[in-house]
């Protein structure tokens, strides 16, 4: 192989290289996560775990929301430079995945009323239309999108979004089958009354 050649195959790798990494979207941990959380992480095959900040990821991926937050990002109030910096991550229209098994509203949905737990509802949906995904480590696939510059066309406001209130409403019987439009939205309190009531759903 003459020296031309072995320049070139250098630099053919050289450009592999890149392009492999430059496809592999930078994915931020915020908050505790446990051996279960950075398995399922390291399932995502677009997504590599990396030790950069918020500003400078392509997904963040939280494991603790307290009630506090979740409400002002919601309102579109942040009080600490985390949030200031989790609201331009939605702004730039990048992914924010949410571990339900972190939402500390959650641990509270039995003893809190009924219009405080719709409130949170609320709080919730608002962040799914900022472009939000609540997953549970129940769940065996976490979709993320394959390049930052890929995003579905349909827009969250344009869905059929199904929240527990409006489940409520319908007087499903236990054991029943529920049947979900094309492209509409479970929230997670209303996969959880789903769940409890023994509903399955497709």
């Amino acid at each position: 192989m003459s020296q031309i050649d072995e320049l070139v195959q250098k630099v053919m790798e050289a450009v592999l290289v890149r392009l492999s990494n430059e496809a592999q979207l930078k994915l931020k941990l915020i908050g505790t996560s446990d051996s279960n959380v950075l398995s399922l992480i390291s399932k995502l095959p677009t997504a590599t775990l990396t030790d950069c900040t918020i500003e400078e990821a392509d997904v963040l991926f939280m494991t603790q929301l307290s009630v506090e937050q979740m409400g002002r990002i919601a309102n579109g109030c942040p009080q600490t430079p985390e949030e200031n910096a989790l609201l331009k991550h939605f702004l730039k229209g990048k992914k924010v995945m949410v571990l339900q098994e972190g939402i500390e509203f959650y641990h509270y949905r039995q003893s809190a009323s009924y219009a405080l737990r719709q409130k949170f509802e609320e709080f919730e949906l608002q962040w799914c239309r900022y472009g939000a995904e609540v997953v549970s480590k129940k769940e065996a696939t976490w979709q993320l999108p394959r390049s930052q510059n890929q995003q579905t066309a349909e827009v969250v406001g344009t869905k059929k979004v199904w929240t527990e209130a409006k489940l409520k409403e319908l007087n499903l019987a236990t054991g029943a089958h529920f049947k979900l439009e094309k492209n509409a939205l479970l929230t997670a309190l209303a996969k959880d009354y789903l769940q409890e009531k023994n509903i399955h759903w497709t």
